[in-house]
């Protein structure tokens, strides 16, 4: 006996704002890792919200990339607002940044860089620790 439900012979789709809800559930780890290697639609999906993918972090590893790499990997953030550099000193982030390291003009939601205080900051720990500067 034949099954009387229709067939449904085009691909369904959901809604871009179901997929940002269902991968708000999911772990930043998992999401920014695994999910973004799904397809390029799911790639998309999350680098172009700004509730899943305006925060990175790289770290000290990452130091000796070229500009091209370094740029490369910061292109693929459009809607990043926090770049996390706090392995890096602040002179260190000012230098990646006159050398076009870092791009500031491909990132124009960029609100805050984190990074690690420069020595004549670190004097100022007897008054308090200094462990981060924005």
């Amino acid at each position: 006996m034949a099954s009387s439900l229709p067939l449904n012979t085009e691909k369904q789709r959901l809604l871009p704002e179901i997929w940002h809800h269902i991968w708000s559930f999911v772990d930043f780890e998992t999401l920014q890792k695994s999910c973004v290697a799904v397809s390029k639609t799911w790639f998309n999906g999350i680098r172009d919200s700004p509730t899943l993918s305006s925060e990175m972090k790289i770290k000290k590893g990452n130091e000796e990339l070229s500009n091209e790499d370094f740029n490369g990997i910061l292109s693929k953030w459009p809607k990043l607002k926090i770049l996390d550099l706090s392995e890096f000193k602040e002179g260190k982030i000012k230098l990646l940044i006159s050398t076009n390291k870092i791009n500031l003009k491909a990132l124009p939601l960029l609100e805050k860089i984190i990074a690690k205080p420069d020595s004549y900051m670190e004097a100022l720990n007897e008054l308090g620790e200094v462990q981060k500067i924005w």
